[in-house]
């Protein structure tokens, strides 16, 4: 048994509970880390959106890697739908601010970047095999999506991809494609 073993072993359980909370308070990364130790999701889509968007500057965007990655960390724990909200975040947030770039000069529109952020969402719903009354809402939100950029002239494509991905079975793609 390890010295910090030993420690913990020791220590009265409120003493540990009131220096977890201090420490979890103190470190949203913690606390994001026993959320994902504990399979209790603390993800919102909105926050993680905001926090994407806080970090945009003139003509600079983020750099994606550490959402990505801590996607993948989901994903391997089969944590799809927390992997799902951190890409839809992503793709939300780059859409946003496709305005503020040139496409002449590496905007979103040539950057894998935010086709990928769509995909991986849609391959996150596939592959949490979810049934067909729990992915509604995916597929609904994933073709309210595509309608809305097919209007604007954004990036439908990309969209329809998903939904393609993410209709599995034949009710899927009636909810999606009704006759």
């Amino acid at each position: 048994m390890s010295d910090t073993e030993k420690l913990l072993e020791e220590m009265p359980p409120e003493l540990l509970r009131g220096f977890l909370a201090r420490e979890l308070e103190t470190d949203p990364d913690l606390e994001r880390r026993l959320h994902s130790f504990l399979n209790t999701s603390d993800l919102d889509v909105y926050e993680l959106r905001a926090e994407i968007e806080s970090k945009y500057g003139y003509q600079t965007a983020p750099n994606f890697t550490q959402h990505e990655k801590r996607a993948e960390s989901y994903i391997e724990k089969g944590r799809y739908r927390d992997a799902e909200t951190i890409y839809r975040a992503m793709f939300e947030a780059m859409r946003d601010h496709l305005h503020e770039f040139d496409s002449h000069r590496g905007g979103f529109e040539h950057d894998e970047t935010f086709q990928d952020a769509i995909a991986s969402y849609a391959t996150c719903i596939h592959d949490a095999n979810l049934p067909h009354e729990e992915k509604c809402e995916y597929i609904e939100y994933c073709f309210d999506q595509w309608v809305d950029e097919h209007e604007e002239g954004g990036f439908p494509q990309h969209f329809r991809e998903a939904l393609w991905e993410m209709c599995t079975t034949e009710d899927d793609y009636r909810y999606w494609h009704p006759c």
